[in-house]
């Protein structure tokens, strides 16, 4: 039997419960809206664990837990790894948000530009509507920027210098390495120019997960989610194993009349709205992620757990 249970309507719903475990005051519809437009970007995850997803997501979040920058975060599946990417536009904001940096200017380096480094700084002219702006005469990335102290930095990353990143990355051939080749290689040399400097925690912290590539299959279940599915699977093999099983009935439903949400042959109750009578009898189950609320298996479920091997 996996010992991944779902109760949930969908994947999102599932990692949404698994994050919250973790984060109690996390927006839960803010949350599901980022998850939803993450797997909808990248719908490999789909195929991914709930678990995987909800480690990555928690990951991602270190940086600025706001979820107010989905659009730069990226998750790469491939066998059972999430790579977490993070967008040049997401470190620039986190460069420029405390004020190390003041102004950030990032371009693209093709065949038709200009530039030029003499003793007085560099001087450069891009012009961004050239007929040579190919990708056979993309030459490299320029980024200037002025620092909090008013010191102006240049840095140039030539493109084998980004070809050497993109083929250090396992997600090379995929994800934004294939679809944005252009974001990428200029978030290389944002990486490039700013390294060594002490822009910000939170700038750390996205760049160390940027450069590691985390297998989130092997991380453990937080605590309460094992005691949560545990539960569910004793539950389960009781249903199963036992003969004098007081299953909820429709019936049963109408008569008592408690509100009540079912899903998938679960029934879920508010708990202050039952009598202790009525818990006992259909050995109602508590989750330490509900508070509040109790669940029961129905008479008919729609989509009965198979037991545990051995169960009888």
């Amino acid at each position: 039997m996996s010992t991944e249970i779902t109760q949930y309507g969908s994947l999102q719903e599932h990692a949404a419960a698994l994050i919250i475990s973790e984060q109690a005051d996390i927006d839960r519809d803010l949350l599901l809206s980022r998850l939803k437009n993450i797997l909808t970007k990248t719908p490999k995850l789909a195929s991914m664990p709930a678990q995987a997803i909800a480690n990555a997501t928690l990951t991602a979040m270190a940086p600025d837990p706001s979820l107010s920058n989905w659009e730069d975060i990226y998750m790469v599946p491939y066998g059972q790894t999430i790579n977490v990417s993070f967008s040049h536009n997401f470190l620039q904001k986190l460069a420029l948000k405390n004020g190390a940096v003041r102004v950030f200017n990032v371009h693209l380096i093709h065949d038709s530009d200009n530039v030029s480094i003499t003793e007085n700084g560099m001087t450069f002219s891009v012009d961004p509507f050239g007929a040579n702006r190919t990708m056979e005469n993309f030459k490299g990335v320029l980024v200037e920027a002025i620092l909090a102290n008013g010191e102006k930095k240049y840095g140039i990353t030539p493109r084998d210098h980004i070809e050497k990143a993109r083929g250090a990355s396992k997600a090379s051939g995929s994800g934004p390495w294939k679809t944005w080749y252009y974001e990428m290689a200029k978030k290389v040399a944002i990486k490039n120019l700013l390294k060594g400097l002490e822009i910000s925690r939170e700038y750390a912290e996205a760049i160390r997960i940027d450069n590691v590539e985390y297998d989130f299959s092997k991380k453990t279940m937080p605590p309460e989610t094992k005691s949560e599915v545990n539960a569910l699977e004793a539950l389960n093999s009781t249903i199963q194993s036992t003969a004098k099983r007081e299953f909820i009935s429709n019936s049963t439903l109408a008569e008592a009349g408690y509100d009540f949400i079912e899903h998938e042959g679960w029934v879920m109750f508010e708990e202050k709205d039952l009598s202790d009578s009525f818990i006992e009898e259909h050995q109602l189950l508590s989750k330490p992620s509900k508070p509040g609320k109790l669940f029961g298996r129905l008479e008919k479920p729609s989509n009965v757990i198979e037991a545990p091997k051995g169960a009888q």
